[in-house]
């Protein structure tokens, strides 16, 4: 399924990155405790920022204020769910990551950018978007249950981040409700 994510909202625009955002990919990714609570290791360069943006395994939308479209305070990873829960997903279920800037949280950003994300998938034919959150992540949570998403289970060891410790990782995920109701 070929999905395009070009959203707005009344505080917020979400389209394709691009490479002119690669000094705000790395301010967001360069940030250790950010970058681990997304389930990856820190981005330390310019080149390093690029690269995440020229081999995404899905969609990577950034995520800008309205009228501010220059700097990038949010990142939404959108891919296929087989490509990293499970193996025989339906063709049809996302998943979405995200990480947001540290002088943007707190602020619902990403609350209201996932809510329309997610609604844009489901207008695109999308019947399930499903969240990995780290078990310690409670703001990523709140993110989840303020958007609909209810909590299928804990798997795990599920994730190595690179210190050969496996982490655990909560799935939260929300059925197309148009797709139900038909």
């Amino acid at each position: 399924m070929d999905i395009a994510i070009d959203v707005r909202t009344p505080r917020l625009s979400m389209r394709a990155m691009k490479e002119e955002d690669a000094k705000d990919v790395l301010e967001i990714l360069s940030d250790k405790e950010t970058a681990e609570l997304g389930g990856m290791n820190p981005i330390s360069s310019l080149d390093a920022a690029l690269d995440y943006i020229r081999f995404p395994s899905g969609h990577l939308v950034s995520i800008v204020k309205e009228g501010k479209e220059e700097e990038v305070i949010g990142i939404m990873e959108v891919y296929p769910k087989y490509l990293f829960i499970e193996l025989d997903a339906p063709e049809y279920s996302y998943c979405l990551g995200y990480y947001t800037k540290k002088s943007h949280r707190g602020m619902g950003y990403m609350t209201e950018a996932v809510k329309a994300v997610k609604e844009e998938l489901f207008r695109q034919g999308v019947s399930q978007v499903t969240i990995g959150v780290f078990p310690r992540n409670e703001a990523s949570k709140r993110v989840a249950s303020k958007c609909g998403f209810k909590l299928d289970g804990l798997y795990k060891d599920f994730l190595e981040l690179g210190n050969d410790k496996m982490e655990d990782v909560e799935f939260y995920s929300v059925n197309n409700p148009y797709q139900l109701a038909s």
